[in-house]
């Protein structure tokens, strides 16, 4: 998720790339195609999930959503700054200070959260290594968020074994992606073994 965060391809496909930081003057905003779509599609799913992918609903039965306005709002302001090294496509994009959101930034807080509440605070991208860290530190936020195992077995399962898993397979593949089961290699995310 790091390489295709950095990736200028991706840049240029969700339209994230040469993002600059708010200006309140002119009402400009970070662009926010990237930040929603690697929540929605790349990661954990509008809803949250149960280990087997079965969605977690609130006291009224109605499901949870994952993340919601804000959280886009927030991941957004991770991805500015960020534009074509040199003239090679082919290189991950590098930061441009100039054009990058400081603030303190409030990622996705869940339980287990690897960043105390799930927060970045103003200026921790000041140099172009910080910002480079951040988009880790951003990506990690979503990659070791409950809901992503089960959200990535379940696309995997669906795209090239069956349309119609079982909860089950779901949740044994979903160990497996957590490093778990018997089928885990301890080290989440492999996808050798999912």
């Amino acid at each position: 998720l790091e390489w295709v965060s950095l990736s200028y391809q991706m840049g240029i496909y969700l339209t994230y790339n040469n993002s600059s930081k708010a200006d309140p003057v002119t009402g400009r905003v970070p662009d926010e195609n990237y930040a929603r779509e690697l929540m929605q599609l790349f990661s954990v799913g509008l809803i949250e999930l149960d280990p087997e992918g079965r969605p977690i609903v609130d006291a009224f039965g109605e499901p949870i959503p994952t993340y919601g306005l804000e959280d886009v709002v927030q991941f957004a302001r991770s991805f500015t700054g960020l534009r074509r090294t040199d003239r090679d496509d082919r290189l991950p994009m590098t930061p441009r200070l100039s054009d990058r959101e400081l603030g303190d930034k409030q990622l996705l807080e869940y339980p287990g959260v690897f960043i105390a509440g799930g927060y970045l605070p103003a200026n921790f991208g000041a140099t172009e290594a910080d910002v480079i860290a951040e988009v880790g530190l951003t990506v990690q936020n979503v990659f070791e968020h409950p809901s992503c195992p089960p959200f990535i077995a379940e696309l995997l399962i669906k795209r090239f074994v069956t349309s119609n898993p079982t909860r089950a397979y779901v949740g044994r593949v979903a160990d497996a992606f957590r490093g778990d089961g018997p089928h885990g290699t301890g080290f989440r995310g492999d996808l050798g073994t999912t």
